[in-house]
């Protein structure tokens, strides 16, 4: 596919190296190129190398946006959804339909494979493509819950420094060790308010193994964590007996050990955590979720996410 002097071309052995500097450029965020290899070629994944790059006919990657399969359920179904993630357009570069292009190249893909639905968390920029130029839907939000203390932000210094983070992370593990759920899953807590979410599958809970986070026990109620530049909660099992004070209480204690000073949770409205944590700390605006269908028009409104579907936890 080319159009204005823009080539398409898939993901491939030979173009992930381009990813690392696409990003930076774009985000000013730096991810290693094994990052991104383990990313979209691990061997759980049911389809590796998804994704586009657009590139210059000089043979400059301008953009890219990648794509990952996984599966849904709730009140008796399953549906599976790709969500788009990684969307990219260099600054230079934007205003041709660059990722347009490619949202509609994987919207192709979905349509022949049978997946019902497209999904993703847009930064500003794609939000403004996908949302007002595109046939996508906007109707579901995931809100964050900030809760910051006093403490020195060991995690934000050490995610800085080269070859520290090895070290940081080996003393956290040893730190959540104690708190370790043997279990090592829950359900999703959205599921619980007989809303739709994602579907905690075997090969799905591999693929997050692997980006560091923890299913830990607290106040006898199993919580998914992850320890970076702050102690972030993917996901909290619903226990309607839990003191939500006490649980914070708890978590605080930890985050001070693994050098966070705050902790970060993210839930959509309506859900269990929501409506608990919002009796005490003021929700703030994280993401919007957006919806584009392929072969199936669902309740969109039915669908609720927590910190834990981002791909990034």
């Amino acid at each position: 596919m080319e159009t204005s002097g823009i080539q398409y071309e898939a993901l491939s052995p030979e173009n992930i190296k381009e990813l690392p500097g696409l990003i930076k450029e774009v985000f000013g965020i730096s991810f290693s190129l094994p990052y991104f290899i383990k990313k979209y070629t691990s061997e759980d994944l049911e389809k590796p190398w998804w994704g586009y790059f657009a590139k210059t006919n000089e043979g400059e990657y301008v953009g890219f946006c990648g794509a990952l399969i996984l599966h849904f359920e709730g009140n008796g179904n399953k549906y599976t959804g790709v969500q788009t993630v990684d969307a990219s357009a260099k600054k230079k570069s934007r205003g041709q339909g660059i990722l347009k292009n490619i949202l509609n190249l994987i919207k192709e893909d979905c349509i022949k494979a049978g997946y019902d639905f497209m999904y993703a968390f847009p930064t500003p920029d794609s939000y403004h493509v996908t949302v007002n130029k595109m046939d996508y839907n906007a109707p579901v939000s995931i809100d964050l819950f900030r809760y910051p203390f006093k403490g020195l932000p060991i995690a934000k210094l050490v995610h800085r420094i080269p070859g520290i983070s090895k070290l940081y992370n080996a003393y956290t593990n040893k730190i959540l060790s104690g708190y370790d759920d043997k279990r090592k899953y829950f359900p999703n807590s959205v599921l619980t308010d007989s809303f739709i979410g994602v579907a905690r599958t075997p090969e799905y809970l591999k693929q997050k193994a692997e980006n560091g986070n923890r299913f830990i026990v607290v106040e006898n109620t199993g919580i998914w964590v992850k320890c970076s530049s702050r102690l972030l909660v993917g996901d909290i099992e619903v226990n309607p007996e839990i003191q939500p004070e006490k649980l914070l209480a708890t978590l605080k204690k930890i985050a001070l050990a693994c050098g966070a000073d705050r902790i970060d949770f993210k839930f959509s409205p309506g859900t269990f955590w929501y409506e608990r944590l919002s009796k005490l700390i003021t929700p703030q605006d994280a993401h919007v979720v957006i919806f584009r269908p392929a072969t199936t028009t669902l309740d969109w409104q039915q669908f609720k996410f927590t910190a834990s579907d981002l791909d990034v936890f």
